[in-house]
């Protein structure tokens, strides 16, 4: 890049590294003319002549090519000490290692200026000369990283050296889902009054691990539960053609299809028995993250974080932080509707997510994911429309006509109350009965 060098060196290493070119040559030149057979003592010295090296310097040299074969192996060594080099006398490193042991790893955890006090006081009191900090600190880096923070019970030192698995595996598509909930950084505004909504929407969202394919999402004004779960799951499982066309969004989304497990964290929604139960009548299989391991859901967490930053170029954006939000209120700015931003990230989604070339899979996912079903087959649930209430059996949402708010009643309360108040109540587009409409298949008329 402009004429430099990638990795610089200083001039000693540059002249190292030039003579174990010269001498690299010399001996390759060398094997070479005598095809790899016994050398003669002459041809060797008059090598190492060339060379300015001792005969006995020449055979170390040619032992070493013949072992490795390249230029390092042959290089001059640099001047000085080798490096981890230790030089102190036996009295002082046995003292040193022992005040390590005794004093540093602790649980109480003491800090580094302490131990070299304790150890310098230590050598003054046996008449031995005061070693450098520099010296006692070498000695405690040559400990093991792990082994330190087990020892001085420090659970942040523990959690960094733990290893953690390289890649999440899938051999096939839907063999694994993760399914993920986050609070969206947006501000939305009423449909009605057009004023600005005081909470935030959540998000719900499935990807396919092998596929990296977005297969499904719901978006709600309420928390995570296990309704916004199992609509999320509904998303995921049937076909979404009507669903984008009943949205005016120009994008095809081929996701569909029951998964063989689906990857989650330990949310109370996820371990509710309603969930389960549902998942384990489909053959659907769950599994857990460890606890405090976000890093085991990779996938979802890096497609929430790519989602969320997409979300920050729409007006009313809180942004990731209060640096980058600049001290201004999100919500003076908020302009979308919730069925204007659920719209929008139904093409984010179908539109661009799933039409982008993925950095792992170097193709888009939908391309991916097209090819790999025409080698397998993707089960759909047996029933349904009881698949659904399987997810969320107790529970349906109502919603008032502007959409900006709802309430989750009993299934058995909402028929009286649909009854009691027919011309008042409405179902809105995330309630449960208009959801099974939004997709592919026939569903039994049920009365209220």
């Amino acid at each position: 890049m402009g004429g430099e060098d990638d990795f610089p060196e200083d001039d000693a290493a540059s002249r190292r590294r030039e003579e174990g070119c010269r001498r690299e040559e010399a001996i390759r030149g060398l094997l070479k003319r005598h095809d790899d057979k016994r050398l003669s003592i002459g041809a060797v010295d008059e090598i190492a002549q060339e060379l300015g090296v001792s005969r006995s310097t020449m055979y170390r040299l040619i032992t070493a090519y013949r072992a490795k074969g390249t230029v390092s192996s042959v290089e001059p060594r640099a001047l000085g000490r080798r490096k981890d080099t230790l030089v102190l006398d036996a009295k002082r490193e046995k003292l040193i290692a022992a005040t390590i042991h005794e004093i540093y790893l602790k649980p109480e955890r003491p800090t580094m200026t302490y131990l070299i006090e304790q150890v310098r006081a230590r050598c003054a009191q046996k008449g031995l000369p005061l070693p450098d900090r520099r010296s006692i600190k070498a000695r405690v880096d040559r400990i093991d990283r792990r082994t330190v923070a087990l020892k001085r019970k420090d659970l942040k030192g523990v959690k960094a050296t733990k290893a953690v698995p390289g890649q999440y595996v899938a051999s096939r598509p839907l063999e694994v889902v993760q399914i993920d909930h986050t609070e969206v950084d947006v501000f939305l505004v009423d449909e009605t009054t057009r004023e600005t909504i005081k909470k935030r929407p959540w998000l719900t969202l499935a990807i396919d691990v092998f596929t990296r394919m977005v297969v499904g999402f719901h978006l709600s004004m309420d928390k995570p539960s296990r309704v916004s779960l199992g609509l999320c799951m509904l998303n995921a499982v049937y076909d979404k053609s009507a669903w984008l066309k009943e949205r005016k969004i120009d994008a095809s989304w081929p996701a569909a299809g029951l998964p063989e497990s689906v990857h989650a964290d330990n949310g109370a929604d996820f371990r509710s028995r309603a969930f389960a139960w549902a998942c384990r009548e489909e053959g659907v299989k769950l599994i857990f993250r460890p606890p405090g391991a976000p890093h085991y859901g990779g996938h979802i967490e890096r497609l929430i974080g790519t989602m969320m930053g997409r979300v920050h170029f729409y007006p009313g954006s809180t942004f990731a932080n209060l640096i980058a939000r600049q001290g201004n209120n999100p919500g003076r700015f908020a302009a979308m509707t919730f069925r204007e931003f659920e719209c929008a990230l139904g093409w984010e989604i179908a539109g661009r997510y799933n039409e982008e070339i993925h950095s792992a899979l170097l193709r888009p996912p939908s391309l991916y994911g097209a090819n790999m079903r025409l080698r397998w087959r993707c089960a759909c649930p047996k029933t349904e429309w009881r698949f659904g209430f399987r997810s969320c059996p107790t529970h349906i949402v109502r919603s008032g006509r502007t959409g900006s708010g709802s309430m989750i009643f009993p299934i058995g309360r909402m028929r009286s109350l649909a009854r009691l108040d027919a011309r008042k109540a409405s179902f809105s587009s995330n309630s449960i009965h208009e959801m099974f409409h939004e997709y592919s298949f026939n569903i039994p008329t049920v009365a209220f």
